[in-house]
């Protein structure tokens, strides 16, 4: 796989840029502020970060023929044209599919992916040869990456084990997970990552705490146990999931988990896009 070969020439660079500063240069026409926005898809997800400084990081980008390039302009204005980063959190189609015409308008600075593969000729793979297609640095998505915007900074927090080239058709388990942290409010973004996962990172981060936590899977009962809740203590749950879709998303069951603590709900398919400072 080109990609993969691409990943491996590409790790020791890697190492330098996550262990220092990643700076991009930039210019708006008004001034950045820091604000986590939770974009409607329908079904799937989409999450831009944007810093005070101007940066931008894109955190999955709903379906294929969704409606990813409209809410991106709504929040960045037609004339944007560049995105710093795309976090890709696993290779489901409705968190990458969209993913092609982000390439295709903007302009992107790096790629982190979880290195799962598909199999050949799939559609994932193909946005994986686009990427490389276009010599986009692919990054590799493992818990305890940092990466440093200034005033605000990202940590990944799952996966741990390195699954470059293997061949998985349900990765959710290996969903990665961010976390943001800032100077208005902490954030945790958890992809399709299971209830099995929940656990493992409350082992690694026993002081972990988010103002808001974007739910797992969509509202799936799969995720967002009550253990899980009890750890981070979130004030604020965001459900990124399409009206009357197939799956019931969310489920019953996690809705009454976050209601029995009075965690305040929002969800995309109410709102065009859910904007939170940071």
């Amino acid at each position: 796989m080109k990609w993969l070969m691409r990943l491996w020439i590409a790790l020791p660079l890697i190492t330098i840029l996550i262990s220092g500063h990643i700076w991009w240069s930039h210019s708006a026409i008004f001034r950045p502020i820091a604000q986590v926005s939770f974009l409607n898809v329908d079904q799937g997800d989409a999450t831009l970060i944007q810093t005070d400084t101007g940066q931008r990081v894109l955190v999955d980008c709903g379906d294929i023929d969704g409606p990813i390039l409209t809410r991106l302009q709504e929040q960045l204005g037609f004339l944007a044209r560049r995105i710093d980063m795309l976090i890709v959190t696993h290779g489901h189609r409705d968190h990458y599919g969209g993913c092609f015409d982000v390439l295709e308008r903007y302009q992107v600075g790096a790629v982190m992916i979880n290195g799962v593969r598909k199999e050949e000729g799939s559609l994932y793979e193909g946005f994986l040869a686009a990427v490389t297609e276009r010599e986009i640095q692919i990054l590799p998505g493992l818990a305890g990456t940092e990466i440093d915007l200034g005033q605000q900074r990202l940590e990944i927090l799952h996966p741990t084990n390195q699954h470059w080239g293997d061949e998985i058709s349900n990765d959710n388990e290996f969903s990665i997970v961010v976390a943001g942290f800032g100077d208005e409010n902490t954030f945790v973004l958890m992809g399709d990552a299971y209830t099995s996962n929940e656990h493992e990172i409350m082992r690694r981060y026993p002081e972990l705490r988010a103002d808001i936590l974007k739910v797992g899977h969509h509202g799936s009962d799969t995720s967002t146990s009550q253990e899980w809740l009890n750890h981070i203590q979130p004030d604020i749950a965001i459900i990124s999931a399409g009206h009357d879709n197939r799956h019931g998303h969310p489920h019953t069951e996690v809705i009454e988990r976050l209601t029995s603590q009075k965690i305040t709900i929002k969800e995309t398919k109410h709102l065009t896009n859910i904007d939170i400072l940071w």
